[in-house]
């Protein structure tokens, strides 16, 4: 009997029997579903078939050597016509800057208040922006306004006053991204990341339209807490997100 053909037809039965009535678990607690009787445990091995359970969409690495069952999809937002065409625009432009690209009305999926005024943000790696900005301002400025790394008070006097705006700010390095439909977008760790942190464009979203957000989000997308954390870190939040994700009962 070969290892796939255990893993398929014996193991996966047992691991989904044993992760539905349990909270997530490490490695080292799947290990006995993943070890044909009396076979020594070798590490490679049991990571070969976690590999393959993953790749069948069994199980879901939700943190580092954390796994529970897949039965949330992964995070993909959808992509407008006009997003897609001033990423491709800029990227012809800036070759070489890393760019990422996203609407802050995406969180409307998550919330109750929905947001009507667009605002698209352009993120790029530091020391960049500036040029990033000009670049806009000369292409489109003459059909909405483009705000560079807006202040609070820009949100509320400015950008609050347009259907539609581009905000230009720094990528943070070590940012969770990903490529989606051709365009570099958040993910959606780095989304709640910024939320949590309080970045004042997510001004609309503020106070308990974010735990709203929070509570959607978890509930609807597999959130990968190792990346959530590793991100928080980075922008110095770590432990006020942890202690906020218990306190609101978002994760136990």
């Amino acid at each position: 009997m070969t290892r796939n053909r255990w893993i398929e037809k014996h193991a996966e039965k047992k691991l989904i029997a044993f992760l539905k009535s349990s909270s997530p678990k490490t490695t080292k607690e799947l290990t006995p579903y993943l070890t044909i009787p009396n076979e020594k445990p070798i590490p490679e091995t049991i990571r070969t078939r976690i590999h393959i359970l993953k790749k069948k969409g069994v199980l879901a690495n939700i943190g580092r050597g954390l796994y529970t069952l897949k039965t949330k999809p992964e995070y993909s937002p959808k992509i407008s016509v006009e997003l897609k065409d001033l990423y491709s625009k800029l990227q012809k432009r800036f070759p070489y800057t890393k760019l990422c690209i996203w609407e802050v009305n995406w969180l409307n999926e998550f919330s109750i208040h929905q947001v009507t005024r667009k605002i698209i943000v352009v993120e790029s790696e530091k020391e960049t922006e500036r040029a990033i900005f000009d670049a806009l301002i000369e292409e489109i400025r003459s059909r909405m306004p483009v705000i560079f790394k807006p202040s609070k008070k820009d949100v509320e006097l400015y950008i609050s006053s347009y259907r539609s705006s581009i905000v230009v700010k720094k990528l943070i390095s070590e940012s969770p991204i990903q490529k989606t439909q051709g365009v570099v977008t958040p993910k959606l760790e780095k989304l709640l990341v910024d939320l949590f942190v309080g970045d004042p464009i997510f001004l609309p979203y503020k106070g308990a339209e974010s735990t709203e957000i929070f509570h959607n989000a978890f509930a609807s997308y597999t959130i990968n807490l190792s990346t959530l954390k590793r991100y928080a870190k980075r922008r110095n939040h770590a432990e006020r997100l942890d202690e906020y994700l218990k306190k609101e009962k978002i994760i136990r």
